[in-house]
């Protein structure tokens, strides 16, 4: 008689113990949804942040080297080109004469002739997107006055938000500005950041899957070791 009391206990707690299959269905299909939904997002998100590559007719430069002149850097003033060695360079020495481009990327840096005859210049940057605050403009001042004439490349701008900038550089000096070639960094790209939460819930609905096959084997009288029909 003890034996069977302890028994039926024993199946009462077995029986409490089996995961419920309605409850493991619901939480397959609901990590299923969130995850469909997540991996749909993530493009949206990606296409946001790097919008500015679907427009082929704007006259942006994009990440690598652009060797000026060229068709997607406006000039304003007595600009000329020089050709010295290898290098070439697009020159003024009038005050107040201009560069203009835009560029996607979130870093500058400008390949210039320094040296006596060089100055001050200075460079503003402004972000293009609607929804960035002009807080984010940056403006700076550049002397590129040295005691040795050579070429070098001077970083103008790091971190930048990610996407388009409007980049202005001045002539603030009587000098010389010799401008090379514009180098331009930072793709705009987030993926890596959704790495971690898309493997995460890949391996929770491994394990949802698991309970809802257990489930599923209660559920109809299946036993682990026996052939499943």
């Amino acid at each position: 008689m003890q034996l069977q009391d302890s028994t039926a206990e024993y199946e009462v707690r077995q029986r409490g113990e089996r995961p419920s299959l309605w409850e493991a269905t619901a939480r397959v299909v609901l990590l299923l949804a969130a995850l469909v939904w997540w991996l749909s997002v993530l493009p949206r998100v990606m296409t946001t942040e790097s919008a500015v590559y679907v427009d082929t007719s704007a006259a942006v430069i994009r990440p690598g080297t652009v060797s000026v002149p060229d068709e997607r850097v406006e000039t304003s003033g007595d600009w000329v080109v020089q050709t010295v060695g290898d290098n070439r360079f697009l020159a003024t020495r009038s005050l107040d004469d201009r560069l203009r481009f835009r560029f996607v990327g979130t870093s500058l840096a400008l390949t210039v002739r320094v040296g006596p005859d060089a100055g001050p210049v200075r460079v503003r940057i402004r972000h293009d997107a609607a929804d960035i605050s002009s807080a984010h403009d940056m403006e700076v001042t550049l002397d590129f006055e040295r005691s040795v004439t050579r070429v070098v490349t001077v970083p103008v701008a790091e971190d930048l938000e990610p996407g388009v900038h409007t980049v202005e550089i001045r002539n603030i000096g009587a000098t010389e500005l010799a401008v090379s070639t514009i180098v331009v960094g930072g793709e705009p790209g987030i993926w890596w950041a959704w790495v971690g939460p898309v493997v995460v819930g890949l391996l929770a609905l491994v394990s949802a899957l698991v309970r809802w096959w257990r489930a599923l084997a209660h559920a109809l009288g299946w036993t682990l070791g026996s052939t499943l029909p």
